[in-house]
């Protein structure tokens, strides 16, 4: 709970702190929207064990830029990112005649979030319309879906025990984390945005349980945007 509400806190700073330089510099600076995709890979860490499972990760939606200056602005993007992980296991049942059976399965969680990323960006002129970016920031995260297919090993035990696209429910409505990276942008002709960006997303707290066990989530995108 702690957690959370330290983690709020900083969210709202963040915001009245950009909000405010952008209305204090609104008359000077230069504002641009497009969109973003990104492809990479998402990590999803079980607080039980140790290492983290990948998944592929796709993240798309509305991208925007407010430019103070040559060097010095801020971002706001609205994206829809697709996460997971898998994780196995084995269950362990009683016979009739009293003896212990394991069945081996792979569970597999595919998560989906509406993101509200916010970031400060710093531009380094190369050469001219050409720039090399570093950027960084708070993300909220609202969960849209999620969901677990479990398969066992043994088809016969898989046919009476799998299950497929069940309800993650202990999952929290929205979490936070911070995100970082750097990339390039080049400025056409006629004034247009193109952005190329690697960028890590790291929790800044737990995403809820999965099967009684808390999970972070985190990931790595390779993301492209226009911006116009």
């Amino acid at each position: 709970m702690n957690s959370n509400i330290s983690c709020r806190n900083v969210i709202l700073i963040v915001i009245t702190l950009v909000s405010s330089f952008i209305m204090a510099q609104a008359q000077e600076g230069e504002f641009k929207y497009g969109t973003r995709i990104g492809l990479g890979e998402s990590q999803l860490s079980f607080s039980d064990i140790s290492g983290e499972s990948n998944k592929l990760a796709l993240s798309i939606g509305i991208a925007s830029a407010y430019q103070f200056n040559d060097i010095i602005g801020v971002s706001a993007d609205f994206l829809f990112t697709s996460k997971g992980g898998k994780r196995d296991g084995v269950e362990t049942t009683s016979s009739a005649l009293g003896f212990n059976q394991e069945y081996e399965y792979t569970d597999k969680y595919r998560l989906f979030y509406a993101e509200l990323p916010l970031a400060l960006t710093l531009r380094v002129p190369l050469k001219e319309n050409f720039y090399l970016r570093g950027f960084g920031g708070p993300s909220i995260n609202f969960k849209v879906l999620g969901t677990e297919d479990r398969l066992f090993e043994d088809d016969n035990f898989n046919d009476r025990d799998g299950y497929s696209k069940r309800s993650l429910e202990d999952l929290e409505t929205v979490d936070y984390s911070y995100f970082y990276g750097v990339g390039v942008e080049v400025v056409g002709n006629d004034g247009r945005s193109y952005l190329l960006d690697f960028r890590l997303n790291q929790a800044l707290g737990t995403a809820g349980e999965i099967n009684n066990t808390e999970v972070k989530n985190s990931y790595f995108l390779i993301s492209a945007s226009c911006l116009f």
